[in-house]
């Protein structure tokens, strides 16, 4: 099965259902396959098959018909960041040789003086008003024929997908329509998605959250596209349309109940919260549980690399923990159907109940490498599983909870400490809204535990404060020695905290 095909099923069993809402515009299966044939043929119309081709815009309904046109043509989808800057895009695109550039009209204008540089780029395709690039999109959608057009293998990259670069280096992940299938396949198992319902998408469709769209294609639910996140508009878009479902980041919940001020009513249609991206506060979790009593809430693990989630912890386990068992709520879940996955010490040795070990995934729905890059490729798909970086533990049931990213572990004086659980003492002071946990050098200790602090609005709080609050919460080596005050953390697009710009923001402080 390929990409495209999930869109002619679509076609097929739900035609005039809305596939797609976005604005005033509603766009059905039936309509939605037709586009995606037509921009098939213009994709085969430009170049061989492998050739990539770039997409820059924020969420709008073409992007969803460029997820299976661009692939069916045997072209690559590359999906571009549009938060990075010019500068930044520009070295991506050089590194994917971009054949063909779809490009919303507010991005052209940031990338035009760029684009001069890019050695195989033969057709601009503008998204919207305005008169920037070559053709505008329902022009391109008038090329090409039938003649043109060639069949990819499943085992074909459908996309490629460069990592949000919380290492500070991007990687270009490709993504094949096996890949992608097989993801999908297993995550409706879980979120039992049910024909007919709204989904509410407010992820950039340039994360590998966007996968969401087709899968819910295939299950035959309308897809609600904001073309940025913003927590007032999503608010109205709920109780207005009577949404079933979204997924957020912790940031995002947290916007959201501000925004509600204390009224949940528009959001009493929410059956399905998922959530990720980010560790969870559990007084965040408790306040959004307060909030919506009648909505589920499910989370899990995933990545670029796994083309989605691997591990899940069900709306039933959220119940149970609230029930009986509350550290389950600091679980990540247990693996998926498809999922075949392992908890590993550096022999390649599995490890065992309790035991902290790094997960290792191997499968259809791991994708094959990094784009142009065989030494990184090398070294996370050594001995025939994928090298998550992640170190978890397991515990006797079989739910999986994250310790730590590998790199980021911290060594003080000789003894491992992991961030994570210096994170989770601090996010229970009332006056602390968010928390990251990196090392710094020292002279002595070799790394200086220290932690950046976002305060709550209207509190006030000292670095004696906090670390005289850690006492007796840490061990001596797990305390922080420094504290320092930030009015935000910085994250890439989908919620993570970039600890390497934290390491540079610190190291400027005195």
């Amino acid at each position: 099965m390929l990409l495209d095909d999930i869109a002619a099923f679509a076609s097929y069993r739900y035609g005039d259902t809305p596939a797609i809402l976005w604005r005033d515009r509603s766009t059905s299966f039936k309509e939605q396959y037709q586009r995606v044939q037509a921009l098939r043929r213009a994709t085969a119309s430009l170049g061989v098959p492998g050739d990539r081709v770039g997409i820059l815009s924020e969420n709008r309904p073409e992007y969803a018909e460029c997820y299976y046109g661009i692939p069916g043509a045997g072209r690559i989808l590359t999906l571009l960041n549009y938060r990075l800057s010019p500068e930044e895009l520009a070295k991506i695109m050089a590194h994917a040789d971009i054949r063909v550039l779809i490009c919303e009209q507010n991005q052209f204008e940031r990338v035009a003086p760029f684009l001069a540089g890019l050695a195989n780029l033969e057709v601009v395709v503008r998204l919207g008003d305005g008169s920037g690039g070559d053709i505008d999109y329902e022009s391109f959608l008038s090329l090409g024929d039938d003649e043109q057009l060639t069949t990819p293998s499943p085992d074909d990259p459908a996309w490629l997908v460069y990592t949000s670069g919380t290492t500070g280096t991007p990687k270009g992940v490709l993504v094949t329509h096996r890949n992608i299938i097989t993801a999908l396949s297993g995550w409706l198992v879980e979120i039992g998605a049910t024909t007919g319902e709204l989904q509410l998408l407010p992820f950039p469709m340039c994360h590998i959250a966007g996968i969401g769209v087709p899968g819910y294609c295939m299950r035959g639910c309308t897809s609600v596209l904001n073309s940025s996140f913003d927590a007032p508009q999503l608010l109205s878009l709920v109780g207005g349309l009577g949404v079933a479902g979204t997924a957020l980041a912790p940031t995002m919940i947290r916007m959201l109940l501000r925004a509600s001020e204390g009224d949940s009513r528009p959001l009493s249609s929410l059956r399905l919260i998922q959530y990720g991206s980010a560790p969870m506060p559990a007084d965040l979790l408790a306040s959004a549980i307060d909030a919506m009593p009648d909505s589920d809430f499910a989370t899990g693990f995933g990545m670029t690399e796994l083309a989605g989630n691997v591990l899940w912890l069900s709306g039933a386990d959220h119940r149970r923990a609230l029930e009986d068992r509350e550290g389950l709520l600091r679980s990540v879940g247990r693996p998926m159907i498809f999922a075949d996955l392992r908890l590993v010490d550096d022999e390649m040795r599995e490890v065992g109940v309790d035991e902290v070990g790094e997960l290792v995934v191997r499968g259809d729905q791991v994708s094959p490498g990094y784009f142009r890059d065989p030494d990184r490729t090398q070294e996370a798909w050594r001995g025939g599983w994928f090298h998550t970086g992640d170190l978890m533990r397991r515990d006797a049931d079989g739910y999986f909870y994250i310790v730590e990213r590998k790199k980021d572990i911290i060594i003080t004086g000789g003894e491992n400490v992991y961030p994570r659980d210096v994170e989770v003492a601090l996010e229970a002071h009332p006056g602390v809204q968010e928390v990251a946990v990196i090392g710094i050098p020292d002279p002595v200790w070799i790394e200086q535990v220290s932690a950046v602090i976002v305060v709550k609005e209207d509190m006030s709080l000292t670095e004696g404060e906090l670390i005289e609050y850690c006492q007796s919460r840490l061990s001596g080596f797990k305390r922080p020695r420094r504290i320092f005050f930030v009015n935000e953390l910085p994250k890439t697009v989908s919620g993570k905290v970039q600890k390497h710009e934290l390491r540079r923001i610190v190291a400027e402080e005195p």
